[in-house]
């Protein structure tokens, strides 16, 4: 009896398996399809949007000039390295503040 029961459900396990794989299957030939129709272009987004997919923003004003004489080229304050010529910055100075409780 036990044995009937096993066999039993590991066929059905099998099946549902063997479902849910061609459901998969043609899913993705449905999506493939779709593609060709529309273009490569239109689907492509990152499949991670934490903070490190997006990029540093400053505000207008945040810019610094690149220091060498034949550059000078505008870049944000927050790069490490010049836009055009790719001359290295020298690190931002760290300010602490002191953060004062008000009762």
């Amino acid at each position: 009896m036990h044995v009937v029961v096993f066999t039993f459900l590991v066929i059905a396990t099998l099946v549902v398996m063997s479902v849910l794989f061609v459901f998969w299957i043609l899913v993705s030939i449905i999506r493939g399809f779709a593609r060709l129709i529309t273009g490569p272009g239109l689907h492509k987004q990152p499949r991670f949007s934490g903070p490190a997919m997006h990029p540093i923003r400053t505000s207008a004003g945040a810019m610094r000039a690149c220091p060498r004489e034949n550059c000078r080229a505008q870049n944000p304050a927050a790069a490490r390295f010049c836009r055009r010529c790719g001359h290295g910055f020298e690190p931002a100075q760290v300010v602490r503040a002191r953060r004062v409780a008000m009762l």
